[in-house]
């Protein structure tokens, strides 16, 4: 019997060795992932900038190689009085390979941040409602990504979930470009319309009901199943943006449970605004 039992241990003590190194690996292997992707060529855009009216083709180049999409660029044509100084900009900073940390988070949770604030990459066009995700966040193997909501009124507005046992508080929209992963997502034109208002309009309505009702909600992991959610105080950083709109009856996510950055990229109500770390033309994770 004393061999039996002593037989099972090792086994049980084996299989443990093993899972153990099989998750070092695999977290080894996540970790590697958070290497940002940089276009394989650079184009000049000089004679782009010099353009009155663009082409699909010229929006297509300038998303491939800035990560700035036509509602940037075209604000950019209206704004800048130096057009081609802000497109090498932007530009040289999407090309930019940039070393980064990993930084623990909570527990097994880590996080990449880029080394240099220098060369922290600068969001564009931040309107009420605007979603921020990153995949530069992971737990063990999983990258499962982070979320913010964007409230308006100046950079310091965004609500985000961050943590188990931190409530749901206000940080700096800024930070986001020391992620060496980031997307800035917006409400589409046909989601707004379902609900008889403007982007703007939903966006700014949005806006003021997280901050009215979701600011100061507990990060609760199971948000979304259990009755977990909006009735219990309870939320997690992309749940929290599921709430936010589902409110106005707009469904963010492309599924139920669990609700993640990737869930909100997929769900199709959001259009890409600017991306930087991934591949505009397949930002998916």
């Amino acid at each position: 019997m004393k061999y039996r039992i002593q037989k099972i241990l090792s086994y049980l003590l084996v299989v443990l060795t093993f899972f153990c190194m099989l998750i070092f690996a695999l977290t080894w292997r996540t970790e590697q992932q958070a290497v940002t992707f940089v276009p394989p060529w650079e184009a000049d855009l000089t004679q782009i900038a010099a353009k009155e009216e663009l082409s699909a083709g010229d929006y297509d180049l300038l998303w491939q190689q800035t990560g700035l999409s036509k509602s940037d660029i075209d604000l950019i044509w209206v704004k800048e009085t130096d057009i081609a100084g802000t497109l090498y900009r932007y530009q040289q900073r999407f090309l930019a390979k940039s070393a980064f940390d990993s930084e623990v988070l909570s527990g097994f949770s880590k996080t990449e941040r880029i080394a240099d604030r220098n060369q922290y990459y600068q969001l564009y066009d931040l309107q009420e409602g605007d979603v921020l995700l990153t995949k530069s966040t992971h737990t063990l193997c999983y990258r499962h990504g982070h979320s913010g909501l964007y409230l308006g009124g100046g950079e310091e507005n965004l609500l985000e979930a961050t943590v188990i046992g931190a409530p749901a508080s206000l940080t700096t929209a800024a930070a986001w470009g020391g992620y060496p992963t980031g997307m800035q997502l917006r409400i589409s034109e046909a989601a707004a319309a379902e609900t008889g208002m403007s982007q703007e309009e939903l966006g700014a309505a949005v806006a003021a009901y997280a901050q009215e009702d979701l600011l100061g909600d507990d990060y609760r992991l199971l948000s979304g199943i259990f009755g977990i959610g909006v009735e219990t105080d309870a939320t997690q950083c992309a749940y929290l943006i599921y709430e936010a709109y589902a409110h106005f009856g707009v469904d963010v996510s492309s599924r139920r449970f669990p609700v993640t950055p990737s869930s909100l990229l997929q769900s199709g109500t959001f259009d890409l605004i600017q991306v930087w770390g991934v591949d505009p033309l397949d930002p998916d994770w």
